[in-house]
């Protein structure tokens, strides 16, 4: 370890009855011992980690007991360059003779590191130590992630903690695992012998950002092996939301950490931006909006990928303003040549364009007239600029457009200021094509002005001065309501705004589960529409849209907690899926045994838990529904087409809807030599359909959902049915009150049966198979 370009280090014997050093070397060879480990320090130090407050820190592995007494308790102690050495810790329970793990400095200065033994059953722990000694243990290594680490730990680009455990793990020779600074351990990779086993050395973090090391055995010649762990993406810094004013421009961040290259893709309300237009960037780790319009306004996110998965960034919102008001030159130089937008400098522009007049002959007015480079405004016909709210037009630049070889050198210009429909300020100005006029207005408090050539040539303007008052001066805003409650499924909600005619506002949110349906920027009223996604989880959520400055409350009740159902399709006999298998409805889905088929049947590849798997009968559109709404959580699918017909892939689109609104719609392409996994996380919907194309049939197994268990019927409409018997020939009838209904399963859902009956009803041996529960409904 260096500290101002000279070495420093320990040993681990020698000194005091060999209980180990801190030395100094110089680049010369000039050796200084700058400490040595007194029986009351502990002995036999690790190595150093460098400080944020220019000290050493580091661990020893025989602790205060005595020289390798009954208890060999780790410390952790910090040394001074001038050799003032302090003990900071005790890390009671590392017994086991090996040396001392060491010290990884993390981003806030505090040092982390491991013990060997130790923890709630002594297989060791993850440990946090600040520089004033205050200690704390983070994590406990079982026998299942992994014991005994034996190095310390390595600081991440992701700001977390990577190691590796000597033994234990799934496949007994040790574990790799990660460790957030709160204390968060999640194991990695797990070591079998094939793979290499018992890491001593701790890991390095690679240029690439990919994770370096070595085992001691395993391995093909059981010998050790070197390996590279690569991680996956993890956003590092978000990209934030901001407001920008009309014809800026807009830039959005991220940076993420993992094993490079990253790819990126930019979206705007969920949808990929693509280079082009005002955008650039989209496939970088910055995109970029210029000269943004009040269209631009929206969500952002960027989804960051590499060869070991994605992540998907928090949303950031982009708010555009046509101004920030007060007093502003208007150079014309930060637009593109063409019409003036409205919403320039506050301002609406009326038969106004810009151009470049610096590539323009020496002799025409237009070059004449530039003050700021490069760019000016021009009119050839009466023009205007005005605005909802009063502003003050103080001064511009005039110049006559004519080139000076046309013959006349200058002009007049009418110049009108307006409130309402009464002209308050007219004057008429000479100006000539040899050089720019100063003109100074001080027009106050207009809303409109008229500028007017004689004779009607081209009229050229730069560095024009106003005074805009800010977006929204003498406006009132009204929202209603004030806010909503939304229950745990996917919604939508509308807000009503009141204000007078003219007035802007805007919309932002900062809630990543809601989205804005309709536009961010706005004037005079209007309504707002935004979607409340469904809620995936089992806790309540709130947040505030900011609606014309006012706050609208907008909460959502937790999803109900019901635990996800694996649907295998092994417990039905070969034939249709019956309505109330796992609480559904299933509209022409099949199933089948797939073993005994051909080993190149598409039914037979599909087959993941034995033996059945359901299909879509006919290979035509099949769904899955509910009256209440249900997740989709995963499945397995597979072309069911043999694979010596001839084609080996297909595509299956999967839409997902509540109520007439289709929230998910994506396309799978899945083969007929092996099941794909597919991870939909359809969440809240209430029906799901699924199309082959080409309309092949596929196989579907192991289907994951998530349905919430229905509300109770109410106890006085149902009444018992009050008797059953069997007939001689293998019929049913039933006995009952009311109206009889029948389902698949006791879950239901419950239909009326056929014809309505009253009192009596037959059950043909024939349809036992799929009518198994009766109730009576009272009328």
């Amino acid at each position: 370890m260096r500290r101002y370009g000279n070495p420093y280090g320990t040993t681990t014997g020698g000194a005091n009855d060999s209980r180990g050093s801190v030395f100094r070397v110089t680049l010369t060879g000039a050796l200084t011992t700058l400490a040595s480990f007194p029986s009351d320090y502990g002995s036999v130090p690790g190595g150093l980690t460098l400080g944020r407050d220019g000290n050493f820190y580091g661990t020893t592995f025989n602790g205060l007991a005595g020289n390798y007494g009954s208890a060999y308790h780790e410390t952790v102690f910090k040394v001074t360059t001038n050799g003032r050495l302090i003990t900071l810790a005790s890390l009671s329970g590392s017994r086991w003779p090996c040396p001392a793990n060491g010290l990884a400095l993390a981003n806030d200065g505090s040092l982390y590191g491991t013990t060997f033994e130790g923890g709630v059953i002594n297989c060791g722990t993850v440990f946090k130590v600040t520089t004033d000694g205050t200690l704390s243990t983070l994590a406990n290594f079982t026998l299942e992630n992994g014991f005994n680490p034996a190095a310390g730990l390595t600081l991440g680009d992701d700001g977390n903690f990577y190691g590796t455990a000597l033994h234990g793990g799934r496949g007994g020779h040790g574990s790799v695992f990660e460790v957030t600074p709160g204390g968060t351990l999640t194991t990695l990779f797990h070591f079998i012998r094939a793979s290499g086993g018992y890491s001593y050395a701790p890991l390095t973090l690679g240029s690439n950002g990919s994770l370096y090391g070595t085992t001691y055995s395993g391995g093909s010649n059981d010998t050790g092996v070197i390996f590279r762990m690569d991680l996956p993406p993890a956003i590092t810094s978000q990209p934030a939301s901001r407001t920008n004013v009309l014809d800026t421009t807009a830039t959005f961040t991220v940076t993420a950490a993992g094993t490079r290259p990253f790819g990126y893709q930019w979206l705007k309300n969920g949808t990929n931006i693509v280079d082009g237009g005002n955008a650039s960037g989209a496939r970088t780790s910055a995109l970029t909006l210029s000269h943004v319009q009040l269209d631009d306004a929206g969500n952002f996110a960027v989804i960051v990928t590499n060869n070991s998965g994605s992540v998907t960034s928090s949303v950031a919102a982009l708010t555009v303003q046509v101004s920030t008001g007060g007093t502003a030159t208007l150079t014309f130089d930060d637009l593109l040549p063409g019409s003036i937008p409205n919403g320039y400098g506050g301002l609406q522009w009326n038969s106004w364009g810009v151009l470049d007049g610096s590539v323009l002959p020496v002799t025409s007015g237009f070059r004449t007239g530039l003050v700021s480079p490069d760019n000016v405004a021009f009119c050839g016909y009466p023009a205007s600029i005005s605005s909802a709210t009063p502003f003050t037009l103080k001064s511009a630049y005039l110049t006559m457009a004519l080139d000076s070889k046309a013959g006349p050198t200058e002009m007049h210009v009418r110049v009108q200021g307006s409130v309402g429909t009464t002209v308050t300020y007219d004057h008429t100005y000479t100006v000539s094509n040899a050089a720019p006029a100063f003109i100074n207005f001080d027009y106050l408090g207009v809303d409109r002005v008229v500028f007017v050539g004689s004779p009607d040539y081209g009229v050229v303007m730069d560095n024009l001065t106003v005074t805009v008052p800010p977006p929204g001066a003498g406006c009132t805003f009204a929202i209603s309501p004030r806010g909503r409650a939304h229950g745990f499924g996917s919604e939508t909600g509308v807000v009503s705004v009141t204000t007078q005619a003219g007035c802007a506002w805007s919309v932002s949110n900062t809630n990543s589960w809601v989205t804005i349906l309709s536009g961010l920027n706005n004037s005079s009223s209007g309504t707002v529409t935004y979607l409340v996604a469904a809620d995936p989880t089992a806790v309540a959520r709130s947040g505030f849209i900011n609606i014309a400055g006012q706050n609208f409350a907008v909460t959502q009740s937790a999803r109900p907690t019901v635990d996800p159902a694996l649907l295998t399709f092994d417990d039905l006999l070969p034939g249709l899926v019956q309505n109330g298998y796992g609480r559904l409805r299933w509209n022409n889905w099949g199933v089948l045994d797939g073993s005994v088929l051909p080993v190149t049947s598409g039914y037979r590849a599909g087959v993941v838990s034995p033996d059945n798997v359901a299909f879509n009968r006919y290979g035509d559109p099949a769904s899955i529904s509910s009256d209440t709404p249900f997740t989709l959580k995963s499945a397995y699918l597979t072309m069911a087409l043999d694979s010596q017909a001839g084609p080996t892939e297909m595509h299956v689109r999967v839409q997902g809807s509540v109520g007439t609104a289709v929230t998910y719609d994506h396309t799978y392409t899945v083969i007929n030599a092996a099941p794909t996994f597919i991870n939909f996380d359809y969440l809240g919907v209430d029906r799901v359909v699924f199309v082959g194309s080409p309309d092949y049939i596929f196989a579907v197994d192991d289907l994951t959902v998530t349905v919430p268990a229905r509300a109770p019927v109410d106890a006085g409409r149902v009444q018992t049915v009050v008797h059953l018997s069997l007939q001689s020939n293998g019929d049913m009838t039933v006995t009952f009150a009311g109206t009889l209904q029948s389902a698949s399963d006791i879950d239901g859902p419950f239909e009326d049966v056929p014809g309505n009956p009253q009192g009596t009803y037959t059950i043909p041996k024939a349809n036992l198979t799929t009518h198994r529960y009766f109730r009576a409904k009272g009328d």
